[in-house]
């Protein structure tokens, strides 16, 4: 692995923490359990899209120990659901990803939330032993929509950013191997064809 990337992945990594940090100071409107933004998922999405499974998984599983550490939260109940659930988003939302199924960023966005919510609440239920937990999963799916349409976004903008830094090499030089084009394409919403003539 060379240096440029390491450090790229060290930053997603770094605002990952940062992100799960600042949403757990934002208060959610709803008196849900386990409803949340879920902002942390942008940066394993736009992992995901700007260079592979492996290293979204990484980033995804440092970030969740991490914050976990720092936070004094880790090996807890909340941490082992925060870990499930980024470890399985993040593997769904790279099945996603196949060109075949069409999903723009939002898309595969959407698929990741509702995965995250799924397997933190299977994970709650073996816990706990309650199956009646399974109550709150078409609320959550539900709350999946709008916060894996919005982390879609985020995701997109994150990915340009990231790939207008790699253009640029430790001397200042344009990186021309680099290439504008993510590693696993997906298409902005913007880019998505109109429906008619294509």
């Amino acid at each position: 692995m060379s240096t440029k990337k390491l450090v790229e992945l060290a930053m997603l990594t770094g605002m990952g923490i940062a992100l799960h940090a600042v949403e757990g100071q934002i208060p959610v409107p709803l008196s849900l359990p386990g409803a949340k933004l879920g902002l942390a998922n942008s940066v394993a999405l736009a992992t995901l899209r700007e260079f592979s499974l492996k290293d979204a998984i990484t980033v995804n599983l440092l970030r969740t120990i991490l914050g976990g550490l720092i936070s004094g939260s880790f090996l807890t109940f909340g941490f082992f659901l925060s870990f499930s659930g980024a470890l399985a988003s993040t593997l769904f939302m790279w099945l996603a990803m196949d060109p075949r199924l069409g999903l723009s960023c939002s898309g595969v966005s959407v698929v990741g939330a509702a995965i995250h919510n799924l397997a933190q609440l299977t994970t709650a239920m073996m816990i706990t032993r309650e199956p009646h937990i399974f109550v709150y999963l078409p609320y959550l799916l539900l709350y999946a929509l709008p916060a894996g349409l919005f982390n879609g976004v985020l995701a997109d903008k994150l990915g340009f950013a990231i790939r207008s830094i790699g253009r640029w090499d430790s001397n200042g030089e344009q990186d021309t191997e680099r290439s504008n084009t993510p590693h696993g394409y997906l298409p902005s919403n913007s880019e998505r064809p109109r429906s008619g003539k294509q």
